[in-house]
């Protein structure tokens, strides 16, 4: 009995004597680690110093410059050589204008296109070009033109007038307008004729100039148009009454 027990304590001795180098170097590896871990803290620390104080020295400068600006004296002609006052201030905010406003617009667009028709009908290449002035004379009392430059079938380039009206606006829901207008018959002709929104080949046939139906996209006259609410703000009603030469 007494051997086994030395036995058993002789392999007990043998395996703690093995384990103890192996459980030195873990810790060894630990305390490395923590020791790299502790640089690596250390140099973060540094660099949140430095941030804080490159912080630090902005908000200095611009204190610094604030106060500048606040005690800096001003020349005898712009405030009477005494620094800025509240007076002076208000002077200079009755003085201030801005650039004068302008009383002519320019647009308009232009669009390039092909056709490729069928019926024996060749196809072409079309060229269009629409500039649109428009000049405000007084508030009330504005001119709007449109010209119209096209190639025919024959690469003349074609001069028409869109349309060139004087408008009235006499109230917030009528105006009055005299000259050549886009006739309000139906919306395609004041709404939906540019080429840039008509995206079809061509217009409907009452709306072509010189084809097929007598066109009615445009006439020479006077005309009441507008809008105006009925019971309430999220109804409304939009008219407009027109006396043209009519259809030729």
């Amino acid at each position: 009995m007494r051997h086994r027990l030395g036995l058993i304590t002789a392999i007990q001795a043998l395996a703690l004597a093995l384990a103890v180098p192996s459980l030195g170097e873990e810790i060894s590896e630990l305390g490395e680690m923590v020791k790299a871990q502790g640089e690596v803290i250390e140099q973060l620390r540094g660099e949140l110093e430095r941030v804080r104080a490159e912080q630090q020295q902005s908000r200095d400068r611009v204190l610094a410059l604030e106060d500048k600006l606040a005690t800096r004296p001003v020349s005898a002609g712009a405030a009477g050589g005494s620094g800025v006052t509240a007076e002076y201030v208000d002077r200079r905010i009755q003085e201030y204008s801005t650039f004068p406003e302008s009383r002519l617009f320019l647009s308009g667009y232009g669009s390039a296109r092909f056709a490729d028709q069928s019926g024996g009908v060749p196809s072409t290449f079309e060229l269009q070009f629409n500039p649109i002035f428009h000049f405000r004379l007084t508030d009330r009392l504005h001119f709007n033109a449109e010209l119209e430059l096209e190639l025919d079938d024959g690469g003349e380039t074609e001069l028409e007038l869109e349309f060139a009206t004087i408008d009235l606006l006499v109230t917030d829901w009528l105006a009055l307008s005299a000259g050549k207008f886009l006739t309000p018959f139906n919306v395609f002709g004041p709404k939906l004729h540019p080429q840039w929104i008509n995206k079809m080949a061509s217009r409907p046939l009452i709306y072509q100039k010189g084809k097929g139906i007598i066109g009615v996209i445009g006439d020479v006259g006077v005309m009441a148009s507008g809008g105006a609410p009925l019971w309430n703000e999220d109804s409304k009603f939009n008219y407009a009454v027109y006396l043209t030469n009519g259809p030729k």
